[in-house]
């Protein structure tokens, strides 16, 4: 299973817990809660690599190099194709009230869903994340 270990556990760790949950476009995910001993490594950061962000009117920061952040609208580009998606959807079995839904229309709900999470994502991986 394909997987992002962000850090490895050591030795001393103690497992408390694990989450699995899945998301509405149908992908898993797991939450592993650990008990760490008294003593972390604190990180301070390096200040020659740190930069400064405000906010700007015209486009969404400038940092204190003078280099400006794009505005794209990725949020506007998917609409289209949200939009086909869920027409798609509503021509489905099961879209109406008290209506048995067919296979077909959970892999479209999958479909739309999956556009829903990819427009969220790139939001905020483009302007929170940048």
């Amino acid at each position: 299973m394909k997987t992002v270990i962000h850090r490895k556990p050591d030795d001393s760790w103690i497992v408390k817990s694990a989450t699995v949950s899945q998301e509405s476009d149908g992908k898993f995910y797991i939450s592993v809660l650990f008990e760490v001993a008294d003593s972390i490594n604190t990180y301070v950061a390096d200040t020659n690599n740190c930069i400064g962000l405000d906010y700007a009117s015209d486009g969404l920061y400038v940092d204190n190099n003078g280099n400006v952040g794009t505005n794209h609208k990725y949020y506007r580009e998917s609409h289209g194709k949200l939009a086909k998606a869920q027409r798609k959807l509503s021509r489905r079995q099961g879209s109406k009230k008290h209506e048995a839904k067919s296979n077909n229309y959970i892999k479209q709900l999958r479909k739309v869903n999956k556009i829903h999470h990819h427009r969220y994502v790139i939001v905020v991986e483009r302007y929170i994340l940048r």
